[in-house]
């Protein structure tokens, strides 16, 4: 449960990174 939680995490915050990644390469 805790791994579960933990990597849960973890893929929400990669989630926000690439998206704002993504929004400043298109506004480039």
């Amino acid at each position: 449960d805790i791994i579960s939680a933990l990597s849960g995490k973890l893929g929400k915050i990669a989630g926000v990174t690439t998206k704002t990644l993504y929004a400043k390469v298109k506004d480039k």
